[in-house]
């Protein structure tokens, strides 16, 4: 089973070009263009498209900002990479101190040293 598709966007490279695709390797979203009618051209489509601010609400869904955080991941280089990684492991430590707590008295949970840099937890 196929169905037709069209993706008029106003950015550039998120434009899709009207063809058949078949349904299996689509992913339906919850934005609904209401009021189009059977058979709609490109141009009726493409008003419509605005008309409905389809752009902005993919642009505020949580699809959207994981598909952006992915992709600023994918390009980062060895040293993003190693900065990444060295905040990761400061807040994991923080984490561990506060959130198991209990089993820590208030003088353990003052300066902790981490492989020589100082990071002071107040």
């Amino acid at each position: 089973m196929q169905a037709l598709i069209d993706g008029p966007s106003g950015k550039e490279g998120a434009v899709v070009p009207r063809h058949a695709v078949q349904l299996d390797k689509v992913t339906m979203t919850p934005f609904v263009i209401p009021k189009l009618p059977r058979a709609a051209g490109s141009g009726p489509v493409r008003r419509l498209w605005e008309k409905n601010e389809i752009d902005e609400k993919w642009a505020e869904s949580s699809w959207a900002k994981k598909k952006v955080t992915q992709d600023r991941r994918k390009n980062l280089g060895d040293f993003e990479r190693f900065k990444v990684m060295r905040l990761k492991k400061q807040v994991s430590l923080i984490a561990h101190v506060f959130g198991c707590g209990s089993a820590m008295s208030d003088t353990e949970r003052g300066t902790w040293y981490t492989r020589g840099n100082l990071l002071t937890v107040s």
